[in-house]
């Protein structure tokens, strides 16, 4: 069937998901959710053949994008699937390398006197102090998977 606003607006909420498929491009649909949230989803496998697993990728809400964004978006993946590639993993990836970008050493520092030193040492404030004064002036700014063993030997000399 071919999907449409109206259709989509129509579909009432069930009990389970509800899938809705288009008939072009193929795997390209709407997932109707029992809370009433729509969903354009799209369905391929990873690898060729019958036997390759099966994966849905989630291009977004209906509302926050149209019906005719999704219906390109959902090309554009057929594209990459037929190259060979994951769309699904591609974005875990990119995901990842951004939050690895992101997580600085002060954060890093940060999070260990929340979660580690404040809860299990009386003397966190010395930790605190030691970090806000020698480490982050140095190193709080760069990733923290950018820092090595070079980085920190320099700063204990």
């Amino acid at each position: 069937m071919k999907l449409t606003k109206h259709l989509i607006d129509s579909q009432p909420a069930a009990a389970s998901d509800i899938y809705l498929w288009d008939e072009s491009p193929r795997g390209f649909g709407v997932r109707v959710r029992p809370s009433g949230a729509k969903t354009f989803v799209f369905s391929y496998r990873v690898g060729s053949g019958r036997a390759a697993r099966k994966a849905r990728y989630t291009i977004g809400r209906f509302g926050s994008i149209t019906l005719d964004q999704a219906r390109k978006e959902a090309q554009l993946l057929t594209g990459q699937v037929a190259g060979g590639a994951d769309p699904a993993a591609l974005r875990i990836a990119k995901r990842e390398a951004l939050e690895r970008q992101e997580r600085t050493v002060a954060l890093v520092a940060d999070e260990f006197i929340e979660r580690y030193a404040r809860p299990k040492n009386r003397s966190w404030r010395e930790y605190e102090r030691i970090l806000a004064h020698y480490v982050k002036p140095r190193l709080g700014r760069y990733p923290i998977h950018a820092v090595g063993r070079r980085d920190v030997v320099r700063l204990l000399e």
